[in-house]
């Protein structure tokens, strides 16, 4: 069987990194967050390369998810994590359908959710819908906190009098 590189990442200078390979009628895995359904295998390192190898299968019940800087939450496990210098890092997940996780953007100052449909397609999670339905926890731990209605005080009653005349 012939295999080819599908996925590759390597360090600012070029010392470390980590390679995927497949079958040659893979699809090709660009830029940005990629999920294929299947089954992967860790090969070892070679030349300063973690190298893996992914098997593509639709009957699978598992995604392999590829991206920068990614981390599980739920459902999904990280194979594969790497910090490549120059504020790039590379990741690889094991998924199930609809398993969530953090993206980070440059140098974690930014990030949001995203989820894998059965389909394999990759969908963003609005934190506040995920933080309402109890996906994830607040970032500060004393909420959530009921938040009661003002008291009223006599200028209440006063500007009542006022306004009502």
């Amino acid at each position: 069987m012939r295999l080819r590189i599908i996925w590759s990442r390597t360090s600012q200078n070029g010392r470390w990194g980590v390679q995927v390979v497949a079958p040659a009628d893979a699809p090709d895995i660009g830029w940005g967050v990629t999920a294929i359904r299947g089954h992967i295998t860790a090969l070892g390192q070679t030349n300063g390369a973690d190298c893996f190898r992914l098997d593509p299968d639709d009957d699978a019940d598992t995604f392999i998810v590829f991206g920068d800087d990614l981390s599980p939450v739920d459902g999904a496990d990280t194979v594969y994590h790497d910090d490549l210098q120059g504020g790039r890092t590379a990741t690889i997940l094991i998924a199930r359908p609809w398993a969530l996780w953090r993206q980070y953007g440059y140098k974690r100052r930014d990030a949001d959710f995203q989820t894998v449909t059965d389909d394999g397609q990759i969908r963003v999670v609005d934190p506040a819908i995920a933080l309402a339905q109890g996906l994830v926890l607040p970032d500060d731990d004393s909420y959530p906190r009921h938040i009661d209605a003002p008291k009223m005080t006599t200028f209440g009653d006063i500007l009542k009098r006022v306004i009502d005349q």
